[in-house]
């Protein structure tokens, strides 16, 4: 995807709560990775932040994640989720719209070896609670998408522990 782009139409039912579209408001959509891993449940705590102020200017931000329904019934409530969660059987959304995947994890190994690279990756795994899942090597993404559904921003991560610049994506919606 990429900046101007049409993005893909969906309307989706989260775990909990009312189905979301595109198209009508503004919509900041995050893929990430499992959350019966450490490092998607590490970005939790920046969306609730940025969350009011979307809301405030008339938008939402929903996820995507690939993970075993069960655990996203328990794990939304148990963890006061406060947005939109959509549970993905498999990689189609995700493809669509270009999200990769680390090869052999080869990118997030290099990465480690840079500066700030080791506090990074520690940083997110301190997130805690994790476990491995079937997805290891799959990269989060953050979109901004305008009410008519085209792509105002795209952020695409470059090693498995990278979370999506909130503050970025959300910026138009005030401070």
């Amino acid at each position: 995807m990429n900046i101007g782009d049409q993005a893909p139409a969906f309307t989706v039912q989260p775990v909990f709560g009312l189905p979301v579209s595109t198209g009508g408001r503004p919509l900041v959509v995050l893929f990430l990775r499992s959350l019966s891993g450490s490092i998607a449940r590490s970005v939790i705590p920046a969306v609730h932040t940025v969350l009011p102020r979307v809301e405030a200017g008339g938008g939402t931000i929903v996820a995507f994640t690939r993970c075993d329904l069960t655990l996203a019934r328990d794990f939304v409530p148990r963890e006061h989720v406060l947005f939109p969660v959509v549970v993905e059987e498999d990689d189609t959304r995700f493809d669509a719209w270009g999200v990769g995947r680390d090869a052999g994890l080869q990118r997030s190994l290099v990465a480690l070896l840079t500066p700030g690279g080791f506090s990074s990756a520690l940083a997110v795994l301190g997130a805690g609670r994790g476990r491995p899942d079937g997805g290891v090597d799959r990269l989060a993404a953050g979109f901004r998408l305008a009410a008519d559904g085209r792509v105002e921003q795209a952020w695409y991560g470059q090693t498995i522990w990278e979370l999506p610049d909130l503050e970025a994506l959300c910026a138009p919606f005030g401070g």
